[in-house]
């Protein structure tokens, strides 16, 4: 609601679901189907080739053999080829042809298109998948068509979410091409399914919410927060960093009634230290201040 508005009305919305942790993807396809009935809620699964893998023989007496995935691989020629990069995959062509490769498949990648099938049909939604090649080696310049590797900035051989991919114009082309039949079939389910007689393009909010994001535009970071924190632009984007070495608070107000749930974003990596990119493991813990002390220190 603090991000839709009250005064938007959507027909369609679509979501690149792999984006959501499960739990929250459910209240946010809730929350979305109560206050837009009507909508075609679309589901768009894409892949990339961070989801590849090959499998390499080992030296164990056992001859047996282990998966190596492409994040690894691509670090490893990074540093053979001594850091070529272009955002072009063609490059890489040839050498992913030393290799037989396929799609990552796991039992936790299992279990989570269950829960997200789950979730897609409570909200009787459906589901766009860009198509997957059977064969991965035969269509490795379709690969390379569909899809660009972003610019590696401070690269850091430890760490293999140094590389990153985005859709191609081409790769866009085929998504915008293969939505309007989903769309127009995620549309006749709203409609069956729309328990009202009289079907309203909004619905409810329910209780509300209230979203503090302040990293595209530095505004609405909350004034009580500890010296342990400091705010810093870069980039165009802005953040609270912890400088202290034994930790920092930060007071974020609830101002319902009831309790609610807590969600928190968080950066992973530094987009400009030239070493140690990513970000150490860090406790986070949740203290809950009773309302009452919270008007005081407001007060104060």
């Amino acid at each position: 609601q603090s991000i839709v508005g009250d005064w938007n009305v959507y027909d369609v919305i679509t979501l690149e679901y792999e984006a959501y942790e499960p739990k929250a993807l459910a209240v946010l396809t809730r929350r979305l189907r109560e206050r837009f009935p009507m909508a075609a809620i679309v589901f768009v699964k894409l892949w990339s080739p961070l989801d590849l893998e090959y499998y390499n023989n080992t030296d164990n007496k056992d001859n047996s053999v282990e998966a190596v995935s492409f994040a690894e691989w691509r670090t490893q020629q990074y540093t053979i080829q001594q850091q070529q990069h272009s955002s072009s995959l063609s490059h890489l062509i040839p050498f992913m042809k030393e290799r037989s490769w396929g799609f990552r498949e796991g039992q936790r990648d299992g279990e989570q298109d269950r829960v997200l099938e789950e979730i897609i049909q409570s909200v009787n939604g459906l589901i766009y998948r860009l198509p997957k090649p059977t064969d991965i080696n035969q269509s490795l310049d379709t690969i390379a068509d569909w899809f660009l590797e972003e610019d590696v900035e401070n690269f850091v051989p430890s760490n293999e979410g140094s590389f990153r991919y985005t859709l191609s114009s081409l790769a866009h082309s085929k998504v915008a091409k293969g939505l309007p039949d989903i769309v127009e079939q995620a549309k006749a389910l709203a409609l069956q399914s729309a328990t009202s007689t009289t079907p309203t393009l909004l619905g409810t909010w329910g209780s509300g919410d209230m979203c503090q994001v302040w990293y595209e535009t530095g505004e609405g970071i909350p004034r009580q927060h500890s010296r342990g924190l400091k705010y810093k632009e870069f980039s165009n984007h802005y953040a609270l960093e912890v400088v202290a070495q034994t930790g920092a608070s930060l007071q974020v107000r609830n101002p319902f009634q009831e309790d609610r749930m807590v969600y928190l974003t968080y950066m992973t990596t530094s987009a400009n230290a030239s070493s140690k990119k990513v970000y150490p493991r860090t406790k986070v813990q949740l203290q809950v201040v009773q309302q009452q002390q919270q008007q005081q220190q407001q007060q104060q």
